[in-house]
């Protein structure tokens, strides 16, 4: 009886230590993931010249033409990605999309990143409503600063504050990004908020747009 009570003890503490893992290793592999997502760097190599950046979600430029392949890390991805860059100082766009971008963990796939300025200011444009100018950047990436260059190579670099302030509440399992691995993931967000102000047909002005 006492062999009995012995061996199930062992199985209890056995089941136990295994649950114990698991949950230390998906909290381990949590933070390594935070701690990623606050850098963006990227080393690319293709046709053009341009500078580009963003002070804040609030504020960005583009001057130039590129279109560039490379070597990237978006945060918790990383791989081979395009980067293309248009702009005359006013008004600029950039956009990145996948070659062949993995996450550190778990298997969510890469969206892209696309930036559009309009007189400096973060814009959206489509053919159904134009193009709206001055909306609110989505949560973690409102403070984020980023910088880049192009002619035949290219850099880009950039830093997260709000992915950041993520990384080290994670270490109190807070998780303010939702990006925590197991977990749903967030899709792409609808913006809501105020109607556009048409400041001239095609064009709209749009200061509380905000994405949930």
């Amino acid at each position: 009886m006492g062999a009995r009570r012995l061996a199930l003890l062992v199985a209890a503490a056995a089941l136990i230590g295994s649950a114990g893992c698991q949950s230390l290793g998906r909290y381990l592999v949590n933070r390594s993931a935070d701690l990623a997502d606050i850098l963006t760097l990227e080393l690319t190599a293709g046709r053009g010249a341009d500078l580009h950046g963003q002070a804040t979600g609030f504020l960005g430029t583009a001057a130039g033409y590129s279109s560039q392949t490379g070597l990237m890390m978006h945060g918790r991805f990383y791989g081979t990605g395009m980067r293309e860059t248009a702009g005359i100082v006013l008004f600029g766009a950039t956009a990145t999309r996948a070659v062949h971008m993995s996450p550190l963990a778990g298997d969510r796939k890469y969206e892209g990143r696309y930036g559009i300025w309009a007189l400096m200011l973060p814009a959206s444009a489509s053919l159904a409503e134009g193009l709206h100018v001055g909306y609110v950047p989505r949560w973690p990436r409102v403070a984020d600063v980023e910088i880049g260059a192009s002619f035949g190579l290219g850099f880009h670099a950039g830093l997260s504050p709000g992915e950041f302030l993520d990384f080290l509440l994670g270490f109190l399992t807070l998780d303010p990004a939702g990006d925590d691995l197991p977990g749903k993931q967030p899709g792409t967000p609808e913006r809501t908020g105020t109607p556009p102000i048409v400041v001239w047909p095609g064009l709209g002005w749009r200061p509380m747009w905000i994405p949930h």
